[in-house]
């Protein structure tokens, strides 16, 4: 174990800029799903969390179908000529969003979404390109780390600025900042591409899908990664609130997250990065485990241990999506890859709350762990499958072995 390959991504030219900007930049798109909640169940119908969860769902539907569509623009166009139009439409949005009835609210959730500036992708897309390939998995894991440490700030943040200010300025706030993230993101202007390929440019010509089997494969593992961890989140508080301590759901968040960020710094420094599948399979099996504790104490150590495996799980999965598809199709495969978070996050919602509300909190841990090890069995017969046909193929450097 080596932490000085830290400090070969950070030489990287511009690679410390990136992070710091990453940080700051990233708080707002994470706040905003919190506050389109606290805006709806605390001005527009206080306490109705069926509509809030509505609104939320166009809202990720949204965004679902406009990440891949987004990333072919910076593949096509450039990220400037991509990200220009949706700092002005996520202005716009959020903005007079507090003017808004429920029911247009509502529609305008689905644009809001589509349109959405895709600061988390942009990094990753940045970060790869920034790089010597041989330190890519250092440099993901690095990202992850701090991805944990922008989701742990920014629910904290979201809910003391809708107490102190109100939503609907929360939310003319959140469009601001979300704004200047974006133009912050312009200026900094990191390369989208490595140097070795051409800029962007559309020549009008087809291009081939990038979906092959094993694409999908490592697709339904961005899937069956953030089921995991959504079933997990509603696993905690549902643990909780069966033991009639509610106070102490902040600590055991932030222990699941610092977990996240310790085994994200060290597996990083690690000299070599491991296989896909049993990262994946660890979580699920961690994530199971959870379901055993009787009381705060072992649920904090249970919470923490599962927490090492989800950053690096993160991190060697974004190396095999990166790896998966020619230099060219980055912002696209990006794309295609926070779709499928969405739809892990919005699946888990209704098949963990189900499991919790028939059988209780242990349930829940094993229904976000279920998922899980059915996409591993569909990995294995996809990539066995797409041996037998193409052969064994490199999807550049050591991404077979990452891929699992």
């Amino acid at each position: 174990m080596s932490f000085s390959a830290y400090s070969a991504v950070l030489r990287a030219p511009g690679v410390t800029r990136l992070t710091i900007v990453a940080v700051f930049a990233r708080i707002p798109h994470a706040a905003a799903g919190m506050i389109l909640t606290l805006h709806i169940v605390t001005t527009l119908y206080p306490n109705d969390y069926t509509r809030a969860g509505v609104a939320t769902a166009i809202y990720l539907v949204g965004l679902a179908f406009g990440s891949p569509w987004r990333g072919r623009v910076v593949d096509r166009k450039g990220m400037r000529r991509a990200l220009a139009p949706t700092i002005l439409v996520t202005l716009a949005g959020w903005c007079t969003a507090p003017l808004m009835s429920y029911g247009v609210l509502c529609v305008a959730c689905f644009p809001l979404g589509f349109f959405t500036i895709q600061i988390f992708p942009v990094i990753r897309q940045a970060m790869a390109a920034m790089v010597k390939p041989d330190t890519l998995p250092t440099a993901f894991a690095l990202d992850a780390v701090f991805t944990e440490l922008t989701f742990v700030i920014a629910p904290v943040l979201a809910t003391w600025l809708v107490g102190a200010v109100g939503s609907p300025r929360a939310m003319v706030i959140t469009g601001v900042s979300w704004a200047c993230a974006g133009v912050l993101i312009l200026l900094v202007n990191p390369p989208m591409r490595p140097d070795t390929v051409d800029d962007a440019h559309d020549d009008g010509t087809p291009r081939r899908s990038i979906l092959t089997r094993r694409v999908v494969s490592l697709l339904a593992c961005s899937i069956a990664t953030t089921f995991t961890l959504t079933g997990m989140d509603l696993g905690i508080i549902a643990s909780v609130r069966e033991w009639d301590t509610a106070s102490s759901l902040g600590l055991v968040m932030a222990l699941w997250a610092l977990g996240s960020m310790i085994g994200g710094f060290v597996y990083g420094a690690l000299p070599r990065q491991a296989p896909l599948m049993p990262l994946l399979g660890t979580l699920v099996i961690t994530t199971a485990l959870c379901a055993l504790p009787q009381n705060v104490l072992w649920l904090c150590i249970a919470v923490l241990i599962a927490g090492l495996f989800c950053a690096p799980t993160f991190s060697t999965l974004n190396t095999a999506l990166i790896r998966a598809v020619p230099d060219d199709r980055r912002g696209e495969i990006n794309g295609w890859h926070g779709t499928m978070l969405q739809l892990g996050g919005a699946g888990a919602a209704p098949i963990v709350g189900m499991a919790i509300d028939g059988h209780g909190a242990p349930a829940g841990y094993i229904a976000a762990a279920m998922l899980g090890l059915i996409v591993m069995g569909l990995r294995v017969v996809l990539t066995a499958s797409d041996r037998k046909t193409s052969g064994l193929r490199s999807e550049g450097g050591d991404s077979d072995k990452l891929a699992g």
